[in-house]
């Protein structure tokens, strides 16, 4: 087992515990639930290239940091047009298609689940507002 499928795992196994300690309204039902999805999820992303998707966690890295000094020099409107374009670059990917259609399923159940609602302030958000 390489090191990334450990660490998955080792997440997986304390995604309880942490549940309970972030949203202590979820019951044990909910908690369940939610356990199971993570599975099915995990043997999903166990069928996706795992080179691929070290690639992308790559090139996710650099994005990230060239975003994140064009916010800093003020480049708003350049951070905010290369983010763009990496999303659309992204949502065009095979592997991330791939990852998408492994998280559908759990993204279905989340919404159902009380403790997972959350206000939302209705705001735009930049993205150098996460920098």
């Amino acid at each position: 087992m390489n090191k990334k499928a450990l660490h998955y795992l080792v997440l997986l196994a304390l995604t309880p515990v942490a549940g309970h300690a972030q949203f202590p309204n979820m019951n044990e039902e909910q908690m369940q639930k939610l356990m199971e999805q993570g599975q099915k999820m995990q043997a999903c992303f166990s069928q996706i290239d795992p080179a691929a998707m070290e690639r992308m966690a790559e090139r996710g890295k650099a994005m990230e940091a060239e975003i994140s000094a064009l916010c800093k020099s003020g480049d708003r409107d350049g951070a905010e047009s290369r983010a763009v374009a990496y999303a659309k670059e992204m949502m065009d990917d095979d592997s991330m298609q791939a990852m998408k259609k492994c998280g559908e399923e759990m993204a279905r159940t989340l919404p159902q689940m009380e403790f997972m609602k959350q206000d939302v302030d209705g705001k735009e958000r930049h993205v150098c507002d996460n920098y």
